[in-house]
């Protein structure tokens, strides 16, 4: 394969002596010599192979055009080099072709770029600047499949949490307003959905890994918080003795949604730094900065074990945290029913209560001693009125039977 790398040299402004006449090596000198570039040889090679290319472009003033090749020996094995400077107003671009298997060529490039950018023949009299990096297009290449995993399961962990809490208010519930505006204002609206519900599939794709760092770890109220907060100021608070005062009080002090949703699923005791450092390193990748080899290895390490944390949170979230919801919903449906139950037994007793029992079992009683011959109608009496109706006409049944098989 076949490579090329591409770099920029301004000349760095002195201050000069009066009457002082300085003269400075061209970038172009400066880079020959480093790498023992023999120019000459060069020129005549291209001579022998007919390259008149190479010549029409020396001779050209106008042009200022320098090409050239040479051998770079690295951990034993020489890789042939082509470079190539064009100089503009003193200012020069040089490119850097390299073919070569492709690990041979980011070796290359990354002592290549560590000369040009640390070296004082290079750095002294010239501002370098990388303007195409082949290595680390490679590693934002090699890292970006891990990087996305990362994303999409912390987006998955705060869905499920979220969710499970507020439902369809999930992020009404947790965002501030103006970070709803912007997310609202970037995931627009597509067209044949309704606007509101388009919106709250998409709230956790509208952010960016700021505004998602905002959200988990800044303190702050929950809608729930706020309301309970609220009501605790409108409170006459003289009668609450001081130690639960101070417990209602802590309870409602500022959280941030970490500690509220995640801080007991085993992650470190530094997260936020770490989300941090995965954001600033992220934003490398996601904006095709330098990202060398360094860089890679770092985020790779903090990014895979972050989505073993991760997927471990899931994990229990699904295991234990709904089942601790459904539990807590399930006991207040048991308790409403409770009460309506409790409360309708109550009407239906106070509603007894106010009826005369003796005004209703009076004529039944009439109707039993007419049909039989022999009954103590005042012992009867005596046991009915406050007892079940069902149990008094079971009780005259009975007595009618017995009567019956009398006679």
């Amino acid at each position: 394969m076949q490579v090329k790398n591409s770099y920029i040299f301004i000349p760095i402004e002195k201050p000069k002596k009066e009457n002082t006449l300085v003269i400075e090596s061209s970038i172009v000198s400066i880079f020959e010599n480093y790498f023992s570039i023999d120019s000459e040889n060069i020129a005549l090679d291209e001579l022998k192979n007919n390259t008149t290319r190479f010549i029409r472009e020396r001779l050209n003033q106008h042009s200022k055009i320098t090409r050239g090749r040479f051998d770079y020996e690295i951990d034993g094995i020489k890789i042939p080099i082509e470079y190539k400077f064009t100089e503009v107003d003193s200012v020069y671009y040089l490119d850097v072709i390299i073919k070569n298997k492709k690990s041979n060529i980011i070796s290359c490039l990354e002592k290549i770029n560590d000369i040009l950018l640390l070296k004082k023949a290079f750095a002294q009299n010239y501002l370098v600047i990388i303007s195409y990096d082949y290595v680390s297009e490679v590693y934002c290449n090699k890292i970006y499949p891990i990087l996305g995993k990362f994303e999409r399961l912390l987006r998955k962990l705060m869905f499920l949490a979220f969710t499970s809490e507020f439902k369809e208010l999930y992020f009404e519930a947790i965002a501030p307003e103006e970070m709803k505006k912007d997310v609202e204002e970037k995931i627009g609206h597509k067209e044949n959905t309704k606007k509101e519900v388009y919106r709250r599939q998409q709230y956790f794709y509208g952010l960016e890994m700021g505004q998602i760092i905002s959200l988990l770890f800044e303190e702050n109220w929950s809608s729930k918080e706020e309301k309970q907060r609220l009501e605790l100021m409108n409170k006459d608070l003289s009668s609450i003795r001081t130690e639960e005062l101070k417990k209602v009080i802590s309870e409602l002090r500022p959280h941030s949604n970490w500690n509220r949703f995640f801080g007991n699923k085993g992650f470190s005791n530094d997260i936020e730094e770490i989300m941090a450092k995965i954001r600033k390193l992220r934003n490398l990748v996601a904006h095709n900065r330098l990202f060398f080899e360094s860089e890679y290895k770092e985020l790779d390490a903090l990014l895979r074990d972050n989505i073993k944390k991760i997927d471990a949170a899931i994990a229990k979230t699904e295991a234990e945290d709904f089942v601790k919801i459904n539990k807590k919903k399930n006991q207040e449906f048991l308790e409403n029913m409770q009460n309506s139950i409790r409360q309708m037994l109550n009407s239906v007793t106070e509603a007894l209560e106010k009826i005369n029992i003796d005004e209703l079992i009076e004529p039944t009683l009439a109707r039993i001693r007419e049909s039989i011959k022999v009954i103590d109608y005042e012992k009867m009496k005596s046991v009915l009125p406050r007892q079940n109706l069902i149990e008094t006409f079971k009780m005259a049944s009975d007595i009618t039977k017995q009567n019956q098989k009398g006679d």
